[in-house]
């Protein structure tokens, strides 16, 4: 058994969170473990939606995402993918997400709005081709959405996967602040492993937030997200 469950204290998983958060250079971070990817970007959208109000305590829930990007099956991720062939037959979908072109700054400025709780966009776009962002296009996104007071949420697929670019996270390497919600859901390890995980940057979030099918997942877990 790989991943059972956050309600569970397990000696390896804390130490690989502790591993993750220290690399993507969060002091005060936190990882929360799932088992895909899908499941990571439900728990993005959901924290984002929730520290828009109790973080930054205002009425946010739009959330701006890339053209013919693919960010998972489930409602809320299938909702933010927007190929409409994906969506066929599964409408209604969930409100609130608003898309703009890839790779495009200046669209992105003009889409956040006093509802945007957050920007969730790929660094490398994997649907229909291996498509890079520029790295200009990832510290202006860092920079816009610290100006803005919104989340950052890049999904990073490809390169956990062994199969893009190093990871990139916005705003690293250039003294810059990275982004708020680290995502990475794929095949762990390049050896068939689905997983996912996710480094959290909230702060004043309950424990058991994203807990698993026991509704005092976190209660009793203590630290568990």
């Amino acid at each position: 058994l790989i991943h059972i469950s956050n309600l569970y204290q397990i000696p390896q998983q804390a130490e690989l969170g502790r591993i993750l958060v220290e690399r993507t250079g969060v002091p005060e971070g936190q990882a929360f473990f799932c088992n895909s990817g899908t499941e990571a970007v439900e728990a993005a959208i959901k924290l984002a939606r929730k520290a828009a109000r109790t973080v930054r305590d205002r009425d946010a829930f739009e959330i701006i995402v890339a053209d013919h990007g693919f960010h998972g099956r489930t409602m809320g991720a299938l909702s933010a993918t927007m190929v409409p062939r994906y969506h066929e037959d599964f409408g209604p979908l969930v409100p609130g997400f608003v898309e703009v072109p890839f790779n495009d700054l200046a669209a992105v400025e003009r889409a956040i709005t006093p509802k945007t709780a957050a920007v969730l966009m790929e660094p490398v776009r994997g649907e229909g081709g291996i498509t890079p962002t520029t790295d200009a296009y990832l510290r202006g996104l860092r920079g816009l959405c610290d100006a803005r007071g919104v989340w950052l949420v890049p999904l990073v697929r490809l390169p956990a996967c062994g199969r893009g670019p190093r990871h990139r996270d916005p705003g690293q390497g250039d003294g810059g602040r990275g982004a708020d919600w680290g995502d990475r859901g794929a095949w762990r390890d390049r050896g068939g492993l689905p997983a996912g995980d996710s480094r959290i940057d909230v702060r004043r979030q309950p424990p058991g937030l994203c807990g698993g099918a026991r509704g005092d997942a976190g209660d009793r877990g203590g630290r568990t997200r």
